[in-house]
């Protein structure tokens, strides 16, 4: 059973957390992760029948989670738990996702987590997770989001490198 998420405010953020948290499937805590998901939040990934694509539908869903720019707070739910959150929200709903990190791709001195998102088969975009768009090729550092270090195809994966930096669950 899929679940869309209607425009909502920034007061509404537990709503959605607790709208979208049924739809997803089961996470077994990888070893060493001290902060797995809530009980509530099984299961994390739903089984969707039909995969989404397209730039133009990812930039109208992005614009539902523009509130969650409002909930940016550096070291507790920044860069890599929104990009771990958004990419829980885009998965249920039928997109390819991939959370990356490394380099920020406009300021190679610091560290930075973003998603590539899939929008044509074998095709990804970025999408900057922080203020949710999509960046687009003609931008200026458009191809350093894809010179990441690590690139995480699910959020067992994430936790496995990095349990108390995706943990997005723990920033509620």
């Amino acid at each position: 059973m899929k679940r869309h998420l209607v425009r909502i405010t920034s007061t509404g953020f537990f709503a959605v957390i607790l709208l979208v948290i049924p739809v997803f499937a089961s996470i077994d805590s990888p070893e060493g992760v001290t902060s797995p998901p809530l009980l509530y939040m099984s299961p994390y990934y739903a089984d969707v029948d039909t995969q989404q694509q397209g730039s133009y539908e990812l930039e109208e869903l992005l614009e539902q989670y523009e509130w969650l720019s409002s909930h940016y707070q550096r070291g507790i739910f920044d860069c890599s738990e929104m990009s771990a959150f958004l990419e829980a929200m885009l998965q249920v709903q039928g997109w390819h996702t991939y959370i990356a990190c490394g380099p920020t791709p406009f300021n190679p001195d610091s560290r930075h987590a973003w998603l590539l998102v899939e929008t044509a088969p074998g095709y990804f975009l970025p999408v900057e997770a922080t203020i949710q768009r999509i960046v687009h090729p003609t931008e200026l550092h458009f191809e350093q989001y894809f010179e990441y270090d690590h690139l995480f195809g699910t959020i067992h994966d994430a936790l496995e490198y990095k349990p108390t930096e995706f943990n997005w669950w723990d920033s509620l």
